[in-house]
């Protein structure tokens, strides 16, 4: 059989594979890092040893901690590391601008004249300097419910026994105007590529069964309330199952006292009190809520802007209640 190619037949192109996508390699800042070190100097040595392209500088660290002892510091990038335990550094580290918090009563850090880099504007320095590089900057929160937020006693949770607690409630919509306030202020005030927020909390069912949290499970306020019996649940037979829990659970440190086991007992609670479930729930959409009006308010200003939300442990992935509330594919959508 003649295999002489036909001369009149089209000659197919060469297949090319499509063109790779860049690298994303990012990395988490502390502001006064850069600062200490020299915004220049400190671009160019992360980029320069491990090729970054992609800073997420914290703009809020109300979750952070920025007050490392000298041991936990690199002391070899040419500038003599600082014990910032003894500073006093901002938690807050842009300029806010209050026409965006005409919805909330909470207001960020006053970052007066007694804190370290309190005349700088962190993130207009950087983004020239980013620019030139192509290095893409963005503004990272940590937030933590905290107390240092001003008025915050507007937006705490209530646990079952009534008692306002010093950490925010996500029902609550100061709580969630302040974000989306700030959202709004840091993709309009500053030249961000994207933003990273996070929130290292659990819901009430998970502070229950940690080791390190004694507290009486929240939230009961009327926000909360209000959320439970629009889905249907019976807030008052929710406290009451939280607060049988947690009396059980604090009154079982030796497994010898629950001759059935410690895990049936508990098992029973949640069987009488199916409530405890469906608002351990709430909890989780309440927060992804907050998440999903930031996402939008920051896509309705920038719309190639990168959104994302940082996975933490215990909320998210490995622990027996959170995980199963919450997949990694609701987490996306």
């Amino acid at each position: 059989m003649n295999q002489t190619a036909n001369p009149a037949l089209p000659v197919p192109a060469p297949r090319t594979a499509p063109p790779a996508k860049p690298l994303f390699v990012g990395i988490q800042m502390s502001p006064h890092s850069m600062l200490d070190e020299g915004i220049e100097k400190c671009l160019d040595l992360i980029q320069e040893t491990a090729g970054v392209n992609c800073i997420m500088v914290y703009s809020h660290a109300y979750g952070g901690n920025m007050r490392k002892p000298l041991r936990d510091l690199a002391n070899d990038h040419g500038v003599p590391a600082r014990d910032n335990t003894q500073r006093k550094l901002p938690i807050v580290w842009t300029k806010p601008h209050e026409q965006y918090y005409q919805d909330t009563a909470l207001r960020h850090q006053v970052v007066d004249d007694s804190f370290d880099y309190h005349d700088r504007d962190l993130f207009a320095e950087l983004a020239e300097p980013c620019r030139k590089r192509g290095v893409k900057l963005y503004a990272r929160i940590l937030e933590a419910g905290s107390s240092s937020i001003a008025n915050s006693r507007q937006a705490v949770t209530q646990d079952v026994n009534g008692r306002a607690t010093g950490t925010a409630c996500w029902n609550n919509p100061h709580c969630k105007n302040l974000w989306v306030a700030t959202a709004e202020d840091l993709f309009r005030s500053y030249q961000l590529d994207g933003f990273q927020w996070g929130a290292e909390r659990m819901g009430p069912l998970m502070n229950v069964i940690s080791p390190w949290n004694n507290s009486p499970p929240t939230c009961f306020c009327e926000h909360c309330r209000a959320r439970g019996k629009a889905k249907g649940i019976d807030a008052e037979r929710a406290r009451k199952g939280f607060l049988e829990l947690w009396e059980y659970v604090q009154g079982q440190p030796n497994p010898a006292k629950a001759p059935d086991g410690i895990f049936a007992g508990f098992l029973r609670v949640l069987m009488r009190y199916p409530e405890i479930l469906a608002w351990e729930l709430q909890y989780r959409l309440g927060r992804e809520e907050v998440q999903q009006a930031m996402y939008a308010k920051i896509k309705s200003i920038k719309p190639d802007a990168q959104v994302g939300w940082h996975v933490v442990h215990q909320p998210s992935s490995c622990y027996q209640v959170s995980a199963p509330e919450g997949s990694y594919e609701d987490m996306a959508r």
